[in-house]
């Protein structure tokens, strides 16, 4: 899968930041999906295993350690956990702009999050609901 979200931008000859363009991994119409989206259900979606198992599949994808260093910033991304599970609509929400270095983590993390499995869908009333999510990964 190769995909492209962020624009080089020149600030001056010795920096360089890139960019978010306006784009979506894995947008949800591509996938048929049109149901209303949830910010907040009575059963949050949740990844199969719980929390300790996403932060073990980041981790491992990643590599990325529990231990901080201070070259570490925490990224916020946002996606979109459907009715089936499936994740869509995978876009990072902050920081807006990224050094080139930065950049190849936001990809690398874009990546993971495209390649997760499928979610435990959030529920409302017993009935399964599209919910959208906010995921901060620091690395």
């Amino acid at each position: 899968m190769s995909f492209a979200p962020f624009v080089l931008k020149a600030q001056d000859d010795a920096h360089q930041t890139a960019t978010k363009k306006n784009t979506t991994l894995k947008p949800r119409e591509q996938y048929g999906k049109t149901d209303q989206v949830y910010k907040v259900v009575e059963k949050s979606a949740t990844f199969p295993g719980g929390v300790a198992a996403m932060h073990q599949y980041l981790q491992k994808d990643l590599n990325i350690s529990d231990s901080k260093t201070a070259d570490q910033q925490r990224y916020f991304f946002s996606f979109i956990v459907e009715k089936d599970g499936m994740i869509t609509n995978i876009e990072l929400l902050r920081p807006k702009e990224v050094s080139v270095e930065q950049g190849i983590k936001v990809k690398q993390a874009l990546t993971a999050l495209s390649n997760m499995p499928n979610w435990i869908p959030g529920e409302q009333a017993g009935e399964k609901m599209a919910t959208s999510y906010v995921l901060p990964i620091t690395m």
